[in-house]
């Protein structure tokens, strides 16, 4: 037929396309026509009725058809296709031309992929056709919004050389290229084509499969097909760019753990960037560049490859625009390699900018996206990073409130956050580490666990999972002591430094960690190991990394620690020494935190030298390197006290007071930030009490350098009794301040209310993650309080708003008589005695602090005899007692009725709390009223002068006609799990009657009353009258309680007490006839204060009656009856004495008494009843006041 129509003339021809183009079946031979109608005239006209005949033709044609047939149609119609794209080409309309060299192309295309493999002729004819096509387009690049675009890739990099429709099997088609590739001779450009097909179907099945076996095929054909292209010394950009890609793919497939594979990869993105036209590619180039360099990095720590990381990645946003798809994720990758880089320089506004472009990210995502929890996860790993260069905890405590947030979420969700967990475990192990919550270290652990369990453990990560759980279960084993904690650490940490390839960026930390953790087990052998792996990991470093210096000093730390276990210790500590000043000399001035933990660790080297050689100048090295280390502001405050401490020991046995005094005074200012007002009491007492008596120590030495009474005593009152001063600063009166500064006044409220709402004393059992957002909650709401009070302290005459008592206010505080402050420690004691116009010192030298511990001690036991009783209230009166007497103007030595007696407020500080100062005295001698403390004055007790001041204050805004008159008489004569008190209801019964015939103050009786119908009825009176059980707890002093019919379940608690408000209406008395209500048994915490009697002084109750140890059922009535009598007398009239003037006759009426049958004690406990003789001041003497 082709022949036939060449030999029609046009006429011929047009009439033969007339004739059969309304035949359906004859749409072949109708541009079989008009195809040779254009090859007699050429004209444009001809040629647009061909390609129309075409298109109909390739549109009707099936699979069914002869393949011959379709493949030379689809090579004629390209022909005719490149010919009216040369023809348009020319007018410059080059849209239009591009529109047809495509159609051109793609017909090409399909007719050679339907030329048989054994056609060499016909295919390799097309092959040079479609070839010439791809280099007119390679030639004609279009530009698209400033970039070139070679489309001849998107060819090169797709092209198949198949029959689509000879439904061949994968591995036949496969099979058949390779064939066809082994019969195009070399030099052939079909080699190119074919040689691109064998590697892009070999890609596609790998691809499919994900298998490490067909992607290494896949790279074989490729490296073929790049050899290829460089032989015809053409296309050689994609062709690397494509072998790029399947060997990235392979180094993905591996974890990316093989080095090699990694330079051979970024060796051929190297060779294709600068050459890739299309925009496509080139943003996939760019982005799988920077991942691979990212993962060099990690195993080389050049910090060139962390460089480039960024600046490739940094190019990889410009192909995704605001609005673009993909923008997202493209900037998260480039905050995590900001990090790294980070990781490497240690530039701080590395960190800046990756925090910004996360914050970026997280604005692009829909609010339920799953991503939400990853981008927040790599913000909050930058937040961690940013606490680690400045300690400051608020990003600590602002990345886990983001991450608590999304814990349930997260808990839910089946895919796997293994950064989000990781990064909460880090996040929660620092936090523990610096304030130690328990919660935040088990929920470390599991948190760490679950990351690690979504990994695989040839995942590069999992090495550094591993690591992190070691360290995190170190940190339990500090918190439980569990051994199994710490030799579960050290397995981990061995596996993790196994599983790190050597050379690895982390390897010389995870090395590092594994001496740590040997050190804190201190097995045998495990010091000299520690040694061992912390000179390699130091000698494996890498300078300006993050870890460097960190590396470094553990090294030194470890020959200091083997040091202190050796019989020969001067060759390694010298060595730590000199190691620790080179890096303290070499430490960049703006490495802050780490240089407060050189220069502690430095201190201690030296000071343990000093003890060993007694040299005079490692003492003065040591005492100035710590003073630097006091300066520096990122030091950790328990740090800093403890190595203070140890410092100020040394000065003080080397009678260096002056240099010790400067010290211990620097450090008394920090033990206020060990108890920030963010943690709950329980965390703020296992703070505080790791530094007992530092504040009484300090005073001492401040008196022996000559510092006066008054400024010694200001000290004092700053050093002690934290937790409960915190919370009596956010209930103190600030009547001034309103009426002076109101706005001010009212801010600070505001902030008071919510720093003192009860979230603040939430169920220690909550669930964990609402108690750290409360926790993180409390802590911004602290900050917001304490910029207030900063602002305040700057208002002309508030400048001590909130702080330690001044000497002025001191003074103010003995109004309505002396204040007698003791102060013990082991260099001294001394009696503040405060009046209104000065504060005496009284030095006691007989008073010894270990006596006062020795008979606390045996006081607390409850095995004290009588005659041990009467010796120890003789000791008091000579050592404490007397000398204070003596000292005291207008105290009478005749016996006069007690509404006559001065009266005296003793506030004891450390073991010297537990003791009964009231009762001293010698009660052997026949002129017992001039030899007793209870003959000659009135007792009454105050936790501090502060708190004195606090309820002084309080009283000044009380109006007696306004307030409540109701009473609250509670009685618990049974109490399950406890002894019978049967005369707790007569005690009860009694106080009712004084107070229905003789008093304004109405009684509402509860007889085994529940925790929460004594605390409904508790609002709006003015006394609370118990007589019940009262339990100490040996742990806790805030667990401590009044046991009501309910306390097995819900105990009434100090911590209870504690939420309560009740000093906005000023509530008269608290009489707590129970035992132990005034004593806690942890010694450490003596001066915080906490028990029942001061919880009741923070609600607001202006006077609470108590006791120091168990008390005597039988005998709290007649004690109980003399204050309620007390207070008919003197109901209307009442002045402040009126209450511990009632105490004091119960007291003195039941010490004349000569004998008597207890009815069991008072304590929360089965007891069988036992014999108290009259008379015995283990009786009489336990019972105290406090308040004005």
């Amino acid at each position: 037929m082709e022949a036939l129509l060449q030999e029609m003339d046009e006429d011929q021809l047009r009439s033969f396309a007339r004739t059969v183009e309304d035949d359906p079946g004859s749409q072949n031979l109708l541009f079989a026509i008009h195809r040779a109608i254009f090859l007699h005239t050429s004209t444009n006209y001809d040629l647009d009725r061909a390609l129309e005949a075409a298109e109909q033709v390739l549109l009707a044609t099936t699979p069914d058809e002869d393949r011959g047939t379709r493949a030379q149609i689809f090579e004629d119609a390209s022909h005719l296709q490149t010919t009216k794209f040369k023809r348009t080409s020319a007018t410059a309309k080059e849209d239009f031309a591009k529109t047809y060299l495509d159609r051109a192309i793609s017909w090409a295309q399909e007719a050679l992929n339907l030329t048989p493999q054994n056609e060499n002729v016909q295919l390799r004819r097309r092959m040079e056709h479609l070839r010439d096509l791809l280099d007119k387009q390679e030639h004609y690049a279009e530009p698209s919004n400033g970039a070139g675009e070679d489309s001849i890739w998107n060819h090169l990099d797709k092209i198949i050389l198949m029959d689509p429709d000879a439904h061949e099997s994968q591995e036949d088609m496969i099979s058949h290229a390779r064939q066809a590739l082994a019969t195009i001779p070399l030099g052939d450009p079909g080699r190119l084509l074919q040689s691109s097909s064998l590697r892009n179907l070999l890609a596609r099945k790998c691809r499919a499969t994900n298998a490490k076996v067909d992607v290494d095929q896949a790279i074989v054909a490729a490296e073929t097909a790049t050899r290829v292209a460089e032989e015809m010394l053409a296309h050689l950009t994609k062709a690397w760019f494509s072998l790029g890609v399947l060997v990235a793919r392979r180094c993905k497939l591996d974890d990316y753990v093989h080095v090699g594979d990694l330079d051979y990869a970024i060796r051929c993105f190297d060779n294709t960037i600068d050459g890739l036209k299309e925009r496509e590619y080139r943003g996939e180039c760019l982005e799988t560049l920077s991942e691979l360099l990212f993962h060099r990095y990690e195993h080389t720590s050049n910090v060139e490859d962390a460089k480039r990381c960024v600046a490739t990645a940094e190019r990889v946003l410009e192909f995704v625009a605001a609005g673009v798809a993909g923008r997202d994720l493209a900037l998260v990758k480039l905050a995590v390699r900001l990090e790294r880089l980070f990781h490497a320089t240690r530039d701080v506004k590395l960190l800046d900018r990756a925090m910004l472009l996360v914050d970026e990210a997280l604005g692009l995502l829909p609010k339920d996206s799953p991503e939400q929890i990853r981008y927040r996860a790599e913000y909050t790993s930058l937040l961690l990073r940013k606490y680690e260069i400045s300690m400051d905890i608020k990003y600590l405590n602002q990345g886990i409130e983001d991450c608590d947030r999304l814990w349930d979420i997260a808990e839910k969700e089946e895919a796997e956050y293994t950064k989000y967990w990781a990064i909460v475990g880090q996040l929660l192990r620092h936090r523990y580490d610096r304030i130690e919550l328990k919660q935040d270290i088990e929920r470390a652990v599991y948190a760490t666990k679950k990351a690690l369990k979504s990994l695989t453990p040839s995942h590069p990560e999992y090495p550094a999972v591993l690591g992190n759980l070691a360290t995190i279960l170190a940190s339990k084993f500090d918190c439980d002591r569990v051994k199994d904690d710490i030799d579960s650490a050290i397995d981990l940490a061995k596996e993790s430094v196994k599983m790190t390839p050597d050379g690895n960026a982390w390897k010389p930390l995870q090395i590092s960690r594994l001496s740590r953790l040997l050190a804190i087990r201190n097995d045998d052998g495990d010091i000299d190991q520690c040694v061992l792996f912390a000179e390699q990991a130091a000698r494996a470093s890498v300078p300006g990394r993050i870890d460097y210096l960190e590396i470094r000093g553990y090294f030194a730390l470890s020959l200091y620690l083997r040091s202190r276990s050796s019989v020969s210790p001067a060759e390694d500590l010298g060595r730590a020494i000199e190691e620790m000043k080179t890096l303290v000399a070499d430490t960049p001035a703006d490495e802050v935190p780490i240089t407060a933990h050189l220069l502690g660790a430095l201190s201690s080297m030296l000071i343990w030298r000093f003890e060993i050689t007694e040299s005079p100048a490692d003492l003065d090295d040591g005492a100035d390197t710590l003073r630097m280390c006091l300066k520096n502001p990122s030091s950790r405050a328990s740090t800093q006290i403890w190595e203070a401490r140890r410092a100020a020991d040394l000065l003080l046995f080397r009678s260096r007071l002056t240099e010790a005094n400067l010290i211990l005074r620097s450090t008394v200012k920090l033990l206020r930030k060990l108890s920030p007002r963010s943690l709950q009491q329980k965390d703020q007492q296992k703070m505080v009490k790791k530094f007992a008596g530092l504040a009484a120590l300090a005073t001492s030495v401040a008196l022996e350098t000559g510092a006066g009474a008054g400024e010694a005593l200001v000290l004092l009152e700053e050093g002690r009794g934290f937790i409960l001063g915190l919370l009596f600063e956010v209930r103190s009166d600030i009547a001034d301040l309103r009426q002076k500064h109101p706005d001010l006044a009212a801010e600070f409220e505001q902030m008071r209310d919510s720093l003192d709402s009860t979230a603040a004393y939430g169920d220690l059992e909550s669930m964990a993650t609402q108690l750290s957002l409360d926790l993180t909650q409390r802590g911004k709401i602290a900050k917001d309080f304490d910029d207030v009070v900063d602002r305040i302290r700057r208002v002309e005459g508030f400048e001590n708003f909130l702080l330690a008592p001044s000497v002025a206010e001191l003074k103010s505080a003995a109004s309505t008589g002396p204040v007698v402050v003791v102060n013990t420690s082991r260099l001294r004691s001394d009696a503040f005695i405060i009046t209104p116009d000065r504060i005496d010192l009284l030095p006691l030298p007989e008073l010894c602090l270990e006596d006062i511990r020795d008979r606390a001690v045996l006081l607390k036991s409850g095995n004290i005899t009588e005659p041990q009783m009467f010796q120890l209230l003789g000791w008091l009166w000579d050592t404490l007692g007397r000398p204070i007497l003596d000292r005291l103007e207008g105290v009478k030595s005749l016996e006069t009725t007690s509404s006559e007696k001065p009266r005296v407020w003793w506030i004891p500080t450390g073991p010297l709390c537990s003791l009964p100062i009231h009762a001293a005295g010698n009660y052997t001698s026949g002129d017992m009223v001039s030899k007793t403390l209870m003959d000659r004055v009135m007792s009454s007790y105050g936790l501090s002068v502060k708190a004195m001041l606090f309820t002084k204050h309080n009283m000044l805004h009380w109006d007696r006609p306004g307030a409540s008159e109701t009473s609250l008489l509670v009685s618990m004569g049974t109490t399950p799990g406890c002894s019978s008190l049967p005369h707790a209801q007569v005690e009860v019964d009694a106080i009712r009657n004084v107070f229905m015939s003789n008093t304004s103050f109405v009684p509402d009786v509860l007889s085994q009353p529940n925790k929460s119908e004594l605390l409904a009825a508790l609002k709006g009176a003015a006394i609370l009258h118990f007589a019940g059980h009262g339990a100490l707890d040996p742990v806790d002093p805030l667990k401590s309680a009044l046991l009501l019919s309910d306390w097995q379940v819900d105990p009434l608690t100090v911590k209870d007490l504690i939420a309560l408000k009740l000093h906005q209406t000023i509530p008269l008395l608290a009489y707590l006839s129970a035992c132990s209500t005034g004593s806690t048994m942890i010694d450490d915490l003596l001066d915080e204060g906490l028990h029942l009697m001061s919880a009741c002084q923070l609600v607001g109750f202006q006077h609470v009656v108590g006791s120091l140890w168990e008390v005597s059922d039988e005998h709290c009535v007649g004690v109980a009856r003399k204050v309620a009598e007390a207070l008919a007398v003197d109901s209307v009239m009442m002045n402040d004495g009126t209450i511990s003037m009632g105490l004091q006759e119960g007291i003195r009426s039941l010490r004349g008494q000569l004998e008597a049958r207890d009815g069991g004690s008072r304590a929360g406990r089965l007891v069988a009843p036992r014999r108290w003789v009259g008379g015995d001041p283990r009786i009489w003497a336990a019972y105290i006041h406090m308040g004005p």
